[in-house]
């Protein structure tokens, strides 16, 4: 009998629609999240009270730049950290819009005039593997691009770097965690390789600035 309760629940699970399986639970504590990570430039793929992945980014991100464990979880330590949140400034003050690589603590910030435009989550290069530092400047980009040596397809990828590192999507959960390139959260890797244009400065440090 039992085997035959699941079976039937089984069965009216697979005919929903996945909107109403896995519908996310909306609500004013997460708007308010993502408000208050939008003001600090830490993108949330918009302010809908949803969570989503995207949010998860974005609170794993501040997490990195506040010194946190970056499980992207909005728990009793990262919202007390929002309410007086450390400051990411910018290592350049040029006036062009760049991107700036924090190898420390697997930041990406976009900045102009020396202000702060956007924060993301990033896994740089493993032990071994480790992400060239200095200035570089966006030359290919693909959309669908193919690694020869490791066999893999990399989503939305911008190259800054002539043997081939990038920026790209992946997972962002694990710091460095990449063969060098630069690995961005999927849900903003589109949004990304249109914030780099070929001529883009790319400026990879062991650590930003801090304040």
């Amino acid at each position: 009998m039992k085997t035959l309760i699941l079976a039937a629940l089984a069965a009216v699970m697979l005919a929903l629609p996945a909107s109403a399986v896995a519908a996310p639970r909306c609500d004013t504590k997460t708007t308010a999240l993502q408000e208050r990570l939008t003001e600090l430039h830490y993108p949330t793929g918009g302010v809908d009270g949803c969570p989503g992945a995207s949010t998860k980014a974005a609170v794993q991100a501040f997490q990195k730049a506040n010194g946190l464990t970056p499980d992207g979880v909005a728990g009793a330590k990262t919202r007390a950290a929002l309410k007086s949140p450390a400051t990411v400034q910018a290592v350049s003050t040029r006036k062009a819009r760049h991107v700036e690589v924090d190898l420390e603590r697997q930041l990406l910030v976009v900045a102009a005039a020396g202000q702060v435009e956007r924060i993301y989550s990033v896994s740089t290069g493993m032990k071994g593997y480790d992400t060239p530092t200095g200035t570089f400047k966006i030359g290919r980009k693909e959309k669908r691009s193919w690694s020869v040596p490791y066999k893999v397809w990399l989503p939305y990828a911008s190259y800054f770097t002539s043997d081939g590192v990038a920026f790209h999507a992946g997972t962002t959960s694990v710091a460095n965690a990449s063969h060098g390139c630069v690995r961005v959260p999927e849900g903003f890797a589109r949004e990304i390789y249109e914030l780099l244009p070929p001529g883009t400065t790319v400026i990879v440090s062991p650590s930003g600035t801090k304040s």
